[in-house]
Formats: structure tokens, sequence, C-alpha cells
């Protein structure tokens, strides 16, 4: 607490982000010449009086020590303060991309874990109750459901970063100006496949890298291959039946992020392992056909398990939903009997 009463709480504070220096001076020179026009919101908690909104205001005036006035606002709790800030963030115009996506991120998150406290014994699962609660966030910012979630994996990875000490701060820092090309993606990505890695990647970009994958390049994806039997025409060739869906298919995941840089690769192994299927369902495989889906199977799988199920399943058309569903259980029961015949039980 200050010589005024007012509080400052790291919480809130913690939220804001920083003026840019031209933005911050014209703020300076206004009060400076006509005083601060627009009181200070604050919240009054049993007999504290939190600053709310108003802190760059409050900043300038303690520097001059400049009179102000003060407005109060009633808040049920903390959480509801931290969501009116963001709120409130969300509505200015000079904000990066980044921040933007950032303080979505924390919305999305703290209405999530409000309405799985009050739910916690609900018949509702967790995956059932995100997605009600990502479309709930998605409409009030007229928003997909796919880019709350995403706003969410940005938001959790860039909390992680920040505990990554100076460095840490330095980056995130970096990121929310926009100064790292492809953070909105690979933070993300990383933040799911190796967190572990993230103080390496914080003085990465902390020392000047302009890209996550300067600091961990992609991994580039393991290609199984077979030299087909003599005579043998490889299943792989054969077109497939839905060239125009999958087409499609490309320009509803174009954006998206899933596949990155081997997009290609992606939708290529998709529509050869789609032949391949429609082969062996008009006829008896041969042993040969056999071998060469198996792999064409595992091309796919390494390409797939970078990707997080439930956001693929979130980007899916309908159409290809419809014919996947019916076999889930299917396959999950047969590639279990066949890692226990591979590895017992």
């Amino acid at each position: 607490m200050d010589s005024t009463g007012l509080i400052i709480l790291p919480e809130i504070e913690d939220l804001l982000y920083p003026l840019k220096p031209e933005e911050l001076a014209n703020l300076e020179a206004s009060i400076l010449n006509e005083g601060v026009r627009d009181a200070l919101m604050v919240w009054e908690r049993e007999h504290e009086k939190i600053l709310v909104d108003g802190h760059h205001r409050y900043a300038i005036t303690q520097k001059h020590h400049l009179e102000f006035k003060t407005i109060s606002r009633h808040f049920d709790s903390l959480d509801a303060v931290l969501d009116w800030v963001d709120k409130n963030q969300l509505g200015r115009r000079n904000l990066t991309d980044e921040e933007r996506a950032l303080t979505l991120g924390r919305i999305y998150q703290r209405v999530r874990d409000h309405r799985s406290s009050i739910r916690a014994n609900s018949e509702n699962t967790e995956e059932k109750e995100q997605g009600r609660t990502a479309d709930k966030v998605a409409e009030e910012w007229n928003l997909s459901s796919g880019t709350v979630k995403r706003s969410s994996d940005f938001a959790s990875a860039i909390a992680l970063l920040k505990t990554c000490g100076e460095s840490g701060e330095v980056a995130a820092t970096r990121v929310l100006k926009g100064e790292i090309k492809d953070a909105m993606t690979e933070l993300p990505a990383v933040y799911k496949s190796h967190p572990e890695n993230f103080q390496a990647l914080a003085d990465g970009l902390a020392d000047g890298a302009r890209k996550v994958r300067e600091v961990f390049p992609k991994p580039k994806p393991k290609i199984h291959t077979i030299t087909p039997s003599v005579g043998v025409e490889s299943v792989n060739n054969q077109p497939t039946e839905s060239t125009e869906e999958m087409s499609a298919y490309r320009q509803v995941m174009a954006g998206t992020g899933i596949g990155g840089e081997y997009d290609d690769a992606f939708f290529d192994s998709v529509e050869k392992a789609a032949a391949a299927t429609q082969e062996l369902r008009n006829s008896e495989p041969s042993p040969i056909e056999i071998q060469s889906n198996i792999l064409q199977c595992f091309v796919c799988f390494d390409l797939l398990k970078n990707v997080e199920p439930d956001t693929l399943w979130e980007t899916l058309p309908k159409y290809i939903k419809e014919q996947v569903q019916p076999s889930i259980t299917e396959a999950a029961e047969w590639f279990a009997k066949l890692s226990h015949h591979i590895n017992g039980a």
C-alpha cells in the first residue's frame, strides 16, 4: 500500500501490457496539461482499496504528485477482477496478435477452471465440459472454438516460459511484441511435446533467435519403405476416390498449424492410405498389399502422433468424422492385439 491508500496487486499488474514509449509519453503530456480526466477504478475488498484500472495513469500521478479521483466497482472475487481486466484489455486496438491470443487464452482457462470446479461431481466428462466451455467463450467473442483452444495452449506456453528466470521474461516479452515469427504455432507445440526444453528455448530466444525453430528445428518424419515384389504394382499407386474431398480438406486445414511444414507429406499419406483402404475393401488383399498397407499405416502414424488428438478431431470435417468414428473402437482393439502379440501382456 502506498501513501494514497491504493493497493497494487501483482496478480492484476502481471496481466497488463506495457504502453509503447510514444503512447506513454502522450499520456503523460495529456495528464500534465489537463489532469487525470478519467477516474481510476478500485475494488473495495473489506477495508482495502485495490487498483483495478488505471495503473499507467496512477504511476504518472505518483511521479508528479498529482491528484486524481477514484470510482468503486463491486466484484465477487479476485478471479472476477482478473476476468474484467482481461476482457477490458481485449477492447484495446493496439494489442499484438500474440497479446490478444494470450489474453483470450487466459479468459478461457479461467472459465474452464471455474466450471470444472462447480461440476466436479457431474456425469459429464472433462473433454465434453471443455468443449462446451470453448464454445461458450468462442460465441462470446465471435470466434471458433478451435481458435479459443489454441489461444489457451499459447497462454500455457507463455506461462511456462515466464518461469524460466530472467531469460524467460525477456523471451516472453519478445514473443508478445511479435518479434518471434513462429511463436503462435510452435511455442504450444514445444510446450506439449518437450516442456522440459523450455529453459533452453528461453535462453535461445533471449539471445536473439527470431524463430522457435531456430532453437529447436522440427524433426523430419520417418518414412518406411518396402520394395514391391516383381510384377506386383504397389497399391499406393492406386488413385483415391475422394480426390475432391481431400482437396477441400486441405483448404479447411490450411492455417490451422496441423502438419506445419509437412502438410504435403501429411495429406499425401492420408490420400495413399485412403486408396489402400478402398482397395482392401473391394477385394481379397494379397500379402504384398497387406505389407504395403501396414507400412503406410505407420507412415501416417509417425505424422499424426505429433498432433494432439482433440485438436485434430476439432479440425476434421464432418464427412471424415462420419467415416472414421465407427471404426475407432475396432482399430484400438486391433492395435491392442498386435501390441500384445509383439510385446506380450
